[in-house]
């Protein structure tokens, strides 16, 4: 077996370029790793109990056709910021990212918000348990089908919609 190491590590938060190297030899290409504070969950290690927003999930849509879901905890009225990145990370999913309540009722989709991975403003219409869900935009799914799913507050949320010149606010 050969060993592998990441010249370059990332100190800061934001998206960084890391290099692996294996066998003593870097990569040429670099692969893309986001670094923040969130609490991090993997698909196949999920918590029994829903986290609390803000947190982040890590998933693969291995099999065609395949929804994944993660529940996260949330109060009414509180507005959040949900976002799937896959392209963005070079996956090859086209994520459609749908919020779900606790019976599987859709409340809320976006399809190619940020560019072509999803994201939207989502305020909980009561306590308690929602699942953030993603799948492919033409169903499609294998091991290199990849993501990451955050929620969290809306930045700078005081009760203040965000402006981007060119585009309608969003609600």
């Amino acid at each position: 077996g050969s060993e592998m190491c990441i010249r370059d590590r990332p100190e800061r938060i934001g998206m960084h370029e890391v290099f692996p190297i294996v066998a003593g030899r870097a990569s040429a290409t670099p692969v893309f790793v986001l670094v923040d504070e969130r609490k991090n969950f993997v698909e196949a290690k999920l918590p029994k109990k829903a986290p609390a927003a803000p947190c982040a999930f890590h998933g693969v849509l291995a099999r065609a056709g395949e929804e994944d879901r993660f529940a996260f905890r949330a109060k009414k009225g509180r507005r959040l910021s949900i976002r799937v990145l896959a392209r963005n990370l070079r996956s090859p999913v086209d994520p459609v990212l749908i919020v779900r309540d606790k019976a599987g009722k859709a409340l809320q989709s976006n399809d190619d918000a940020s560019g072509l991975d999803g994201r939207l403003r989502f305020t909980p219409p009561a306590d308690g348990v929602y699942h953030a869900c993603v799948r492919d935009h033409l169903r499609r799914g294998g091991p290199t089908f990849f993501y990451r799913l955050e929620v969290g507050a809306v930045p700078g949320s005081a009760g203040c919609n965000e402006a981007v010149p060119g585009r309608r606010p969003e609600d």
